[in-house]
């Protein structure tokens, strides 16, 4: 999922560059500039929900700067535990990890929500301008 947010914000950001460059009066390509930074920006929100892509190194999502550890780096390591122990996960591990699992569905339902319904109009206006972005 965060693969493929990045590779949809990278798609809208050089579709707002090339609308920017084709068409810097046309009102239709600015409401498209203005439209594709508003779903660049929800989809930034929703890479944030799932790691911390502001973090530099291990240590500021270790420390909690830049909002810490987010889904990812909360599901992985418990995966790996789990992986490594000897015995089945504990109770602990199993609770937490039904609720990351809750936490990352609610994401997934924004992710498809958003893709199904707001890019969809996005790609529909862009490609009565004769461009495209694809789902």
């Amino acid at each position: 999922m965060i693969e493929g947010v990045r590779a949809l914000r990278r798609q809208l950001k050089a579709q707002i560059n090339a609308l920017e460059v084709g068409a810097s009066d046309n009102e239709k390509a600015q409401a498209l500039r203005t439209s594709g930074a508003a779903l660049d920006k929800k989809l930034a929100n929703i890479e944030g929900k799932l790691h911390n892509p502001s973090a530099k190194v291990v240590y500021d999502v270790l420390s909690g700067r830049d909002g810490g550890a987010k889904l990812y780096h909360q599901l992985v390591p418990l995966y790996a535990w789990a992986q490594s122990a000897d015995d089945a996960p504990t109770q602990g591990m199993r609770e937490r990890h039904a609720q990351l699992l809750q936490e990352l569905e609610k994401v997934d339902a924004e992710y498809a929500a958003m893709r199904s319904a707001e890019l969809a109009g996005y790609q529909q206006a862009l490609s009565a301008m004769g461009g495209m972005i694809a789902l």
